[in-house]
């Protein structure tokens, strides 16, 4: 019986997909909900009530309602999705992990005091800046080496007394007349 119930339920949300008539209380629960039957449960990985984000649309489904979904799609339809950039599989985990660690570092932000809030805005900064000194210092020291390095050889280098050149000539006319 409930596996009747449930086809019907998930005919009745393919209908109103169609139709585009599909309203979700709270944009939480569209982030949390299959996008074809409308339930927020979970399961686990590779579960049937495991939810997914077959595409790039930021939309939930169960595998169940996925795979239901792709037996009814013609195959060379369905063949183009898989094959086109725009196909990217990932779990709900993945993008609950992220949800959450964001959701908690705006929280911590919110309830801290100012010195706190100093302390994590620093924080937050030198994550973000580090990697850009480095960078910074590095490219620094290329300049120096390949733009600098030469003005410096060139001024700091002593360059050596121009050889005398003594006429040779002169030395047999000198030698000459001594004899």
């Amino acid at each position: 019986m409930t596996d009747q119930s449930e086809d019907g339920l998930i005919a009745k949300a393919e209908d109103q997909l169609e139709d585009s008539q599909v309203t979700v209380s709270s944009e939480e629960d569209a982030l949390l909900c299959c996008h074809v039957c409308q339930r927020s449960t979970c399961g686990r990985e590779g579960d049937a009530m495991e939810l997914l984000s077959p595409c790039l649309c930021q939309t939930w489904i169960h595998r169940r309602c996925f795979d239901e979904w792709s037996k009814k799609v013609p195959l060379t339809r369905w063949e183009k999705m898989i094959s086109s950039d725009e196909f990217k599989q990932g779990s709900f985990a993945t993008g609950c992990f992220w949800l959450t660690a964001f959701g908690c570092n705006i929280k911590e932000w919110w309830n801290a005091d100012g010195a706190t809030k100093l302390w994590l805005l620093l924080k937050y900064l030198g994550i973000a800046l580090i990697p850009l000194a480095t960078l910074g210092l590095f490219c620094a020291v290329l300049f120096a080496l390949f733009h600098l390095w030469p003005l410096v050889t060139r001024c700091c280098t002593v360059k050596p007394k121009p050889p005398i050149l003594k006429s040779v000539r002169r030395r047999e006319a000198d030698a000459a007349e001594r004899v």
